[in-house]
């Protein structure tokens, strides 16, 4: 045998399995939060971002969402690098504990009644998909 056979990484259906599953589980986390956002971004908007106009308020709401998937090729520049340094099951749940505390975030930051313009600067910082 080989030193070459014996230094080879191990691979099987087993590893691959859970290859599958934490990609499926972290797609699937980042959907659910899209969605989610989806279906509360009428209350997002009147909590978050109020106008004279409602539809104004949900344009901004849905316009911040946009906003944050022009920072994902940030988020590749770092998480890639990241990956490259610590491998990619931990850029992985970086990725997924960076949504996960930010939707978290969101959830209990306080309105624009109480913070006033503070709160929207807030919730696009905070916006789902931030960098991921």
């Amino acid at each position: 045998m080989s030193v070459r056979a014996e230094l080879a990484p191990v691979r099987g259906a087993g590893a691959a399995t859970r290859l599958i599953f934490a990609a499926s589980l972290g797609n699937a986390l980042e959907f659910y939060e899209i969605l989610v956002y989806g279906y509360f971004a009428v209350v997002i908007s009147k909590v978050f971002f109020p106008a004279a106009d409602e539809t104004v308020s949900l344009l901004v709401t849905l316009g911040s969402f946009g906003a944050s998937f022009l920072a994902r090729p940030v988020g590749a520049i770092f998480l890639g690098a990241y990956g490259d340094r610590k491998g990619r099951k931990n850029a992985l749940t970086l990725s997924i504990l960076l949504m996960t505390i930010g939707t978290g975030v969101m959830t209990l930051m306080p309105s624009y009644d109480t913070l006033g313009l503070t709160a929207p600067v807030l919730m696009l910082w905070t916006a789902p998909p931030l960098g991921t």
